[in-house]
């Protein structure tokens, strides 16, 4: 509640600033128009050439059906006491994957 509170305030301040600002003798200098970035283009139209068509390269994906591992399985087994997020990566393949337990009194 006091966030929103100190919000408003700030906001309500700055626009009573911005409403009750004074004008100054800055305000009044009047700006050449040839002056600044816009005196710095060329005075004709100049040519643009088109955009060239870009190829997309499609990614090459890799088989996943093929499994050539010819050694013996492991198990192994984790005790979390809290969730907790785990990355595997065996063999080049990653896996992430949200773990929780119970804790069991």
């Amino acid at each position: 509640m006091t966030l929103t509170a100190a919000s408003l305030i700030v906001i309500a301040f700055i626009a009573i600033e911005l409403l009750q600002r004074t004008p100054t003798a800055a305000d009044d200098v009047v700006r050449d128009p040839n002056s600044g970035e816009l005196a710095d283009l060329p005075p004709t139209l100049t040519f643009t050439p088109r955009p060239s068509p870009t190829t997309i390269r499609t990614p090459t994906l890799e088989v996943r059906s093929q499994q050539n591992y010819q050694g013996e399985p492991v198990l192994v087994t984790v005790d979390f006491t809290q969730r907790a997020w785990v990355r595997l990566i065996v063999d080049g393949a990653e896996s992430c994957l949200l773990v929780w337990s119970r804790r069991e009194n």
